[in-house]
């Protein structure tokens, strides 16, 4: 009794119980003459026939389970299952769908329902189907999407691009969003799929909006005033926007209607006018910037602090090399001149300036040149006015940029006459040299092994150092540097004769070579042997007449108190160089003290002045003479 009171409330639940997720339908099971006809529930269940179930319990299963439940006051008899239930078939498009099981679930002795299992793949669960016996048949059924095998995985895509798009976060939202632009049937009949559609539409508008309005801001900003940091900022956006770009080309090719080719070409028009401005805008900031060497002028000490600063950093050279293309300024040769750099630092021109390498590094690998031709004009146009002779030297330079070398020569052999600077006139040389070395065909062994002496020497070990180079002159035979560096290191050591020696054999290989004459000249004059100083200046003369050797003779002349023929020198030779020099004026201003010309000499330094006022040196000479 107990028992039958169990089964039929379990009947009475099964019967009446409403699931918001499954669907059923009612089937005539058995017809009576007699007595009322039997009728039974088929709903969607899991294997124990249980209605209301999870999701997952289904999507883990590769079964799809219908359940069979009596209608009214009565059980399933065992006799009647072949007779009754097995005869129950499903049906899908004219087509019949064998279950592979058939389940009899007892409580006690009495079969409470009964449970058919299906292949999931041999049912379009998206499809509606029927259950028919040779009574009748049902309604026609749907599987609720919740227990699709696709549902979770899309209604998780669905759900996160849903969240990403109220963010704002639309590359994101799309990244999960695309996942609907299929035209795969069972993932159109998710009764979502439409509004997914719908969000994919407006995540790719809201996103093109969004980026005119960026691109129009940030445009105003650069309008305002140009600035690599927001440069930067395009360019960055215009990054990402590329990317969006190909992110969202399985869109537009989706959906090829007329809404999504006008989101298209609004894209692709924002892409081009993006791109268009960056050009537009690295130009006129480039522009900007190099502009002080098309335009500047030497009375105005910023050009000529960064013309004299870059002369030095793309001259500079500490080993022999080979000479071709000049690929690029090396930045780190700024630390190797710590005056300048400090000076830099004082007047806030550090970034500026290292700004100015980088596009003029740029230049070079993409125009082929370090400065522009404008840029040359404007030094030419000035010669008069160069402290060293930086025209010179930027168009050798700039021919080197091309390979050029016999122009590069050229204008090496033009600026020895000018430059006024002896370390400047040191690394030309080395450049020169460096060129011969090439031409002459100096083997590689004997360039490294010279180079070994020279990073020996900058360490402070002359010995390895001078080891290095009697090799390379063994190796080399008539290869003058070897021999110069000997000597100079020998006279370091103290060891004059032998240090005369190397400088003797160095010259008399190469009798052009300025370095051994300017160590010779600089040693002779600090020891104060003037004759020999002079005699040594003279004989360098002879084959290099250019101004620096001329004002070494002039400044040996004032030590030998020859006050006349110093002046002389410096009026007939140097100035027809060099006009403005300040060193020149205030070496003819202390002559003319000498010779007893005050006025002459208040005039000299007051041309000094006109170059420097500020220089020390001038404001000391101008109060000696108020004295």
């Amino acid at each position: 009794m107990r028992n039958g009171k169990f089964l039929l409330m379990l009947i009475l639940i099964c019967t009446f119980n409403i699931t918001l997720l499954g669907q059923s339908g009612e089937l005539l099971y058995q017809d009576r003459l007699i007595g009322k006809d039997l009728n039974i529930r088929i709903f969607f269940s899991d294997e124990n026939g249980n209605e209301s179930i999870s999701p997952d319990v289904i999507v883990d299963s590769p079964f799809f389970y219908f359940c069979l439940v009596p209608i009214g006051d009565w059980t399933f008899e065992k006799k009647d299952i072949e007779k009754s239930v097995e005869p129950i078939q499903l049906k899908q498009n004219g087509n019949t769908i064998p279950n592979v099981d058939l389940n009899e679930i007892t409580i006690g002795e009495v079969i409470a329902i009964i449970v058919l299992s299906f292949n999931k793949n041999d049912l379009d669960y998206t499809d509606s189907f029927y259950f028919e016996n040779n009574l009748g048949k049902t309604d026609s059924l749907n599987i609720s999407e919740e227990y699709w095998p696709i549902y979770d995985e899309y209604h998780t895509y669905y759900q996160q691009g849903e969240e990403s798009l109220e963010t704002h976060d639309y590359l994101k939202a799309f990244q999960t969003l695309n996942n609907f632009l299929t035209d795969e049937p069972t993932v159109m009949a998710l009764s979502f799929y439409n509004e997914a559609d719908s969000l994919n539409r407006m995540l790719v508008n809201n996103y093109i909006t969004e980026s005119e309005g960026n691109f129009k801001e940030i445009s105003e900003e650069l309008e305002e005033s140009l600035d690599q940091n927001k440069i930067d900022k395009l360019l960055m956006f215009s990054m990402v926007l590329s990317v969006a770009q190909q992110n969202f080309v399985p869109y537009f090719n989706f959906r090829a209607d007329r809404n999504s080719l006008i989101l298209e070409q609004r894209l692709d028009q924002l892409v081009s006018d993006l791109n268009r401005k960056i050009s537009e805008s690295n130009l006129a900031y480039r522009n900007m910037k190099l502009a002080i060497f098309e335009t500047g002028y030497y009375i105005d000490y910023k050009f000529e602090f960064f013309i004299d600063l870059l002369a030095r950093l793309i001259l500079d050279i500490d080993f022999f090399q080979k000479v071709e293309a000049f690929k690029e300024i090396d930045v780190t040769l700024l630390d190797k001149y710590p005056s300048k750099k400090q000076e830099l630092e004082e007047l806030e021109w550090m970034a500026e300036f290292m700004e100015i390498l980088k596009l003029i590094n740029e230049d070079i690998k993409t125009k082929g040149y370090i400065l522009s031709p404008k840029a040359i004009q404007n030094l030419k146009n000035q010669v008069q006015f160069e402290k060293q002779p930086n025209y010179n030297i930027f168009m050798a330079f700039n021919a080197l940029v091309s390979n050029d070398q016999e122009t590069f020569i050229e204008y090496i052999k033009n600026s020895f006459k000018v430059l006024t600077d002896q370390d400047m006139l040191y690394n030309f040389e080395f450049w020169y040299i460096s060129y011969l070395a090439n031409k002459n065909n100096i083997s590689d062994k004997v360039i490294v092994t010279l180079n070994n002496g020279i990073k020996y020497e900058n360490e402070g070990d002359m010995s390895d150092a001078n080891k290095q180079y009697k090799i390379a002159m063994r190796l080399s035979g008539n290869f003058a540097p070897p021999m110069f560096f000997l000597g100079k290191n020998y006279h370091i050591m103290g060891e004059g004769f032998t240090a005369e020696r190397y400088f003797s054999q160095s010259l008399n290989t190469f009798p052009e070579y300025m370095a051994p004459r300017l160590l010779k000249i600089s040693f002779l004059t600090s020891s104060g042997d003037y004759e020999a100083a002079l005699n040594e200046v003279n004989s360098a003369l002879s084959k290099s007449p250019y101004w620096y050797f001329y004002f070494r003779k002039a400044q040996i002349l004032v030590n030998l108190k020859r006050y006349q023929e110093a002046k002389d020198i410096l009026l007939e030779k140097c100035m027809t160089l060099i006009e403005h020099h300040f060193d020149s004026y205030i070496l003819l201003g202390d002559i003319s003290i000498s010779l007893q010309d005050k006025e002459g000499a208040k005039e000299y330094y007051l041309l000094a002045g006109n170059l420097d006022p500020e220089n020390q040196i001038f404001i000391d000479k101008m109060r000696e003479l108020e004295k």
